[in-house]
């Protein structure tokens, strides 16, 4: 019998979807997370602290019945109900199934890009957590500890990107200092408490991946990124720029680029 690695160097496309369709599945439970802990957390008005993550099952928001399977499937359950709701009183946001679709594409554009690799499952790794804090963060201005945890351990403790440990330790360091440090002058400068531990820590936690080069280029990466979409939001009238996304983002091209050898 093949073994796993071997099936999917054998079979790329299949690797491909198979990523494609977690990322999207992920996705989608990253959208739920983002609404339901606001409510777990008491950060909404009428917050209802019986919302978790796996109970009770998915619901219509217009009718409270909950959704028929078809509507868990990512895009597929969006496309197929033509973006209602099952009851069809509401309209469901086109945002959730552009998400899913546009992570599920990364994906697969990832495993035919890299191929079907450790270095690829690191990358995926970034990039489905990023998606997971990133999401979260833009609806609730936090950071779920469980998810910088376990980047920051799955780094730590197996990643193919860097396979010194005490470069990766390095690389953690340094992402906590640039990071931690830009929050710090910020509020020294501002007279204000600018620090955020949850973006602290989602940097360092994806910065022990892959040591001290790469993390210099997710700071640059995330630098960029909190720019490009930070700006027109505050011209839009927010009054705070969620800094997770860009971190993200930041990091998973800095895998790509790691694993690409260039830094």
């Amino acid at each position: 019998m093949p073994d796993a690695a071997a099936l999917f160097a054998e079979f790329p496309l299949l690797s491909a979807l198979m990523a494609a369709v977690f990322g999207a599945a992920l996705t989608s439970f990253a959208g739920l997370a983002a609404w339901r802990l606001p409510h777990r957390w008491g950060l909404v008005e009428d917050a209802d602290p019986t919302l978790g993550l796996a109970f009770p099952p998915s619901f219509c928001d217009a009718c409270s019945k909950p959704l028929p399977p078809l509507a868990w499937i990512p895009v597929v359950g969006w496309l197929a109900k033509r973006g209602r709701c099952p009851c069809g009183r509401t309209a469901v946001d086109p945002v959730y199934p552009l998400a899913e679709a546009a992570v599920g594409l990364a994906s697969a554009f990832l495993v035919l890009f890299m191929g079907p690799t450790p270095a690829t499952a690191a990358v995926l790794a970034i990039l489905w957590t990023g998606v997971v804090a990133g999401w979260i963060d833009l609806t609730t201005q936090q950071i779920p500890e469980w998810a910088t945890l376990a980047l920051f351990w799955g780094g730590l403790l197996v990643s193919p990107l860097e396979p010194d440990l005490q470069v990766r330790v390095q690389g953690a360091f340094l992402a906590f200092v640039l990071v931690g440090g830009v929050f710090a002058l910020s509020g020294w400068v501002l007279k204000v408490d600018a620090m955020s531990g949850g973006d602290v820590a989602l940097a360092t936690a994806a910065a022990a991946w892959f040591g001290p080069m790469p993390a210099l280029a997710m700071f640059i990466l995330a630098a960029a990124a909190v720019l490009a979409y930070g700006i027109p939001m505050r011209r839009a009238g927010m009054d705070w720029t969620p800094y997770g996304p860009a971190l993200a983002s930041g990091a998973v091209g800095a895998a790509v680029l790691r694993a690409a050898g260039y830094v």
